[in-house]
Protein backbone atom coordinates (compact mmCIF):
# COMPACT_ATOMS: atom_id res chain seq x y z
CA UNK A 1 0.00 0.00 0.00
CA UNK A 2 2.69 2.51 0.98
CA UNK A 3 5.21 1.07 -2.40
CA UNK A 4 1.75 2.01 -4.05
CA UNK A 5 1.24 5.45 -2.80
CA UNK A 6 4.85 6.19 -3.43
CA UNK A 7 4.57 5.36 -6.99
CA UNK A 8 1.31 7.59 -7.33
CA UNK A 9 2.78 10.68 -6.00
CA UNK A 10 6.29 9.82 -7.91
CA UNK A 11 3.91 9.98 -11.76
CA UNK A 12 2.14 12.55 -10.64
CA UNK A 13 5.31 14.60 -9.43
CA UNK A 14 6.43 13.78 -13.34
CA UNK A 15 3.22 14.83 -14.66
CA UNK A 16 2.77 18.27 -12.73
CA UNK A 17 6.72 19.08 -14.09
CA UNK A 18 5.80 17.57 -17.72
CA UNK A 19 3.33 20.39 -17.63
CA UNK A 20 5.35 22.91 -16.18
CA UNK A 21 7.60 22.17 -19.17
CA UNK A 22 5.01 21.75 -21.51
CA UNK A 23 3.75 25.38 -20.29
CA UNK A 24 7.12 27.06 -21.00
CA UNK A 25 7.66 25.30 -24.31
CA UNK A 26 4.42 27.22 -24.70
CA UNK A 27 4.74 30.21 -23.98
CA UNK A 28 8.37 30.74 -25.76
CA UNK A 29 6.66 29.55 -29.07
CA UNK A 30 4.14 32.54 -28.57
CA UNK A 31 6.77 35.05 -27.81
CA UNK A 32 6.35 36.97 -30.82
CA UNK A 33 9.14 39.38 -32.18
CA UNK A 34 7.92 43.14 -32.36
CA UNK A 35 11.13 44.28 -33.62
CA UNK A 36 10.68 45.77 -37.18
CA UNK A 37 9.14 48.51 -39.34
CA UNK A 38 5.54 49.11 -39.07
CA UNK A 39 3.34 51.22 -41.82
CA UNK A 40 0.02 52.40 -42.66
CA UNK A 41 -0.68 53.58 -45.39
CA UNK A 42 -3.52 56.12 -45.62
CA UNK A 43 -6.37 55.07 -48.24
CA UNK A 44 -8.33 58.75 -48.71
CA UNK A 45 -7.74 61.61 -49.57
CA UNK A 46 -8.25 63.36 -45.85
CA UNK A 47 -4.52 63.17 -44.59
CA UNK A 48 -4.18 67.05 -43.05
CA UNK A 49 -2.57 68.76 -46.01
CA UNK A 50 -0.35 65.87 -47.39
CA UNK A 51 1.35 65.71 -44.01
CA UNK A 52 -0.44 61.80 -43.12
CA UNK A 53 -0.46 60.01 -46.30
CA UNK A 54 1.45 57.43 -44.42
CA UNK A 55 2.79 56.76 -41.30
CA UNK A 56 5.69 54.56 -40.79
CA UNK A 57 7.45 53.57 -37.39
CA UNK A 58 10.31 51.45 -35.96
CA UNK A 59 10.89 48.89 -32.75
CA UNK A 60 13.13 48.16 -30.80
CA UNK A 61 12.90 45.67 -28.03
CA UNK A 62 14.91 46.49 -25.10
CA UNK A 63 15.44 45.24 -21.68
CA UNK A 64 14.76 48.48 -20.15
CA UNK A 65 11.43 48.71 -17.88
CA UNK A 66 9.51 50.68 -20.65
CA UNK A 67 10.14 47.14 -22.80
CA UNK A 68 10.60 48.77 -25.73
CA UNK A 69 11.56 52.19 -27.73
CA UNK A 70 9.79 53.39 -30.66
CA UNK A 71 10.62 55.62 -33.54
CA UNK A 72 8.81 57.47 -36.08
CA UNK A 73 10.71 57.37 -39.64
CA UNK A 74 10.26 59.90 -41.98
CA UNK A 75 12.32 62.08 -44.49
CA UNK A 76 15.32 59.63 -43.80
CA UNK A 77 14.97 60.43 -40.39
CA UNK A 78 14.23 58.63 -36.81
CA UNK A 79 12.31 60.51 -34.20
CA UNK A 80 12.22 58.95 -30.62
CA UNK A 81 8.38 58.63 -30.16
CA UNK A 82 8.97 56.17 -26.96
CA UNK A 83 10.22 57.31 -24.99
CA UNK A 84 10.54 60.88 -25.67
CA UNK A 85 12.51 61.30 -23.10
CA UNK A 86 14.93 58.78 -21.11
CA UNK A 87 13.75 58.63 -17.34
CA UNK A 88 17.68 58.88 -16.44
CA UNK A 89 17.49 62.29 -18.47
CA UNK A 90 17.51 65.53 -16.10
CA UNK A 91 14.36 67.15 -18.37
CA UNK A 92 12.44 64.43 -17.67
CA UNK A 93 9.20 65.62 -16.11
CA UNK A 94 10.21 69.18 -16.53
CA UNK A 95 8.89 71.74 -19.18
CA UNK A 96 10.10 72.28 -22.32
CA UNK A 97 9.46 75.49 -24.40
CA UNK A 98 7.61 73.92 -27.87
CA UNK A 99 10.60 76.18 -30.13
CA UNK A 100 13.43 75.49 -27.51
CA UNK A 101 16.65 73.75 -29.37
CA UNK A 102 16.74 70.45 -28.39
CA UNK A 103 16.49 66.50 -29.90
CA UNK A 104 13.62 65.80 -27.70
CA UNK A 105 11.88 69.66 -28.59
CA UNK A 106 12.53 68.53 -33.04
CA UNK A 107 10.54 65.65 -32.15
CA UNK A 108 7.97 66.84 -30.38
CA UNK A 109 7.24 69.59 -32.93
CA UNK A 110 7.29 67.10 -35.87
CA UNK A 111 5.06 64.69 -34.18
CA UNK A 112 2.77 67.49 -33.53
CA UNK A 113 2.81 69.22 -36.72
CA UNK A 114 1.54 66.20 -38.47
CA UNK A 115 -1.09 65.19 -36.22
CA UNK A 116 -2.25 69.32 -35.40
CA UNK A 117 -5.42 70.07 -37.77
CA UNK A 118 -5.30 73.58 -35.87
CA UNK A 119 -3.61 76.78 -37.14
CA UNK A 120 -2.18 76.81 -32.98
CA UNK A 121 0.69 75.53 -31.51
CA UNK A 122 1.53 74.60 -27.87
CA UNK A 123 3.59 77.42 -25.74
CA UNK A 124 5.50 74.74 -24.07
CA UNK A 125 5.45 71.04 -22.59
CA UNK A 126 6.46 68.48 -20.27
CA UNK A 127 6.33 64.64 -20.24
CA UNK A 128 4.80 63.23 -17.28
CA UNK A 129 4.64 59.33 -17.46
CA UNK A 130 5.60 56.74 -19.46
CA UNK A 131 5.30 53.19 -18.54
CA UNK A 132 4.23 49.83 -20.14
CA UNK A 133 1.08 47.82 -19.84
CA UNK A 134 1.58 44.07 -21.03
CA UNK A 135 1.62 44.73 -24.78
CA UNK A 136 1.20 48.05 -24.36
CA UNK A 137 3.17 50.85 -24.18
CA UNK A 138 2.24 54.20 -22.84
CA UNK A 139 3.39 57.85 -22.49
CA UNK A 140 1.40 60.97 -20.73
CA UNK A 141 2.27 64.54 -21.92
CA UNK A 142 0.85 68.25 -20.79
CA UNK A 143 0.91 70.55 -23.29
CA UNK A 144 -0.14 74.33 -22.62
CA UNK A 145 -1.19 76.78 -24.70
CA UNK A 146 -3.13 80.06 -23.94
CA UNK A 147 -3.08 79.83 -20.27
CA UNK A 148 -4.50 76.18 -20.70
CA UNK A 149 -3.20 72.94 -19.92
CA UNK A 150 -4.55 69.68 -21.39
CA UNK A 151 -3.39 66.16 -21.01
CA UNK A 152 -2.63 63.58 -23.79
CA UNK A 153 -1.79 60.02 -23.23
CA UNK A 154 -0.82 58.57 -26.52
CA UNK A 155 -1.04 54.62 -26.49
CA UNK A 156 1.19 51.85 -28.90
CA UNK A 157 -0.49 48.70 -28.79
CA UNK A 158 0.76 45.47 -30.09
CA UNK A 159 -1.69 42.90 -31.05
CA UNK A 160 -1.78 40.02 -34.00
CA UNK A 161 -4.10 40.36 -37.11
CA UNK A 162 -6.54 37.84 -37.79
CA UNK A 163 -3.86 36.03 -39.56
CA UNK A 164 -1.19 36.00 -37.18
CA UNK A 165 0.32 38.97 -38.66
CA UNK A 166 2.12 41.55 -35.82
CA UNK A 167 0.86 44.60 -35.88
CA UNK A 168 1.12 48.49 -34.28
CA UNK A 169 -1.75 50.57 -33.43
CA UNK A 170 -1.45 53.92 -32.16
CA UNK A 171 -3.80 56.70 -31.03
CA UNK A 172 -4.05 59.07 -28.49
CA UNK A 173 -6.58 60.84 -26.22
CA UNK A 174 -7.15 64.08 -24.43
CA UNK A 175 -8.55 65.40 -20.90
CA UNK A 176 -10.78 68.12 -22.78
CA UNK A 177 -13.18 67.10 -25.25
CA UNK A 178 -12.23 70.56 -27.34
CA UNK A 179 -9.01 69.65 -28.11
CA UNK A 180 -9.92 65.85 -29.53
CA UNK A 181 -10.79 67.85 -32.76
CA UNK A 182 -7.24 69.83 -33.08
CA UNK A 183 -5.48 66.14 -33.61
CA UNK A 184 -5.85 64.61 -36.98
CA UNK A 185 -7.65 60.85 -36.70
CA UNK A 186 -7.71 57.77 -39.04
CA UNK A 187 -10.12 58.90 -41.19
CA UNK A 188 -11.40 55.12 -42.08
CA UNK A 189 -14.81 54.87 -41.28
CA UNK A 190 -14.11 51.34 -38.88
CA UNK A 191 -10.71 52.78 -37.40
CA UNK A 192 -12.20 54.65 -34.45
CA UNK A 193 -9.61 57.20 -34.70
CA UNK A 194 -6.88 54.88 -34.29
CA UNK A 195 -3.99 53.99 -37.05
CA UNK A 196 -3.12 50.34 -37.40
CA UNK A 197 0.34 50.11 -38.66
CA UNK A 198 1.05 46.45 -40.16
CA UNK A 199 4.91 44.57 -39.66
CA UNK A 200 6.78 45.12 -43.20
Amino acid sequence: MIERQSFERGNMKKRLIASIIFMFMLSSLFAYDWNGRYLWVNPTKKDNGGKMKSVEMMVKETKDEWKREIYLLDEDEEYRLFPLIMPSDESFSEWHKYKEDSDVAKTFRYNTDKLNTSPFSPGKWLLKEIRSEGDKSIMEVTVSAFNMKVGITITFAFALDENGKEQLTFWLDTDLAMANGMFFKNPESDSDGRFVLKKQ
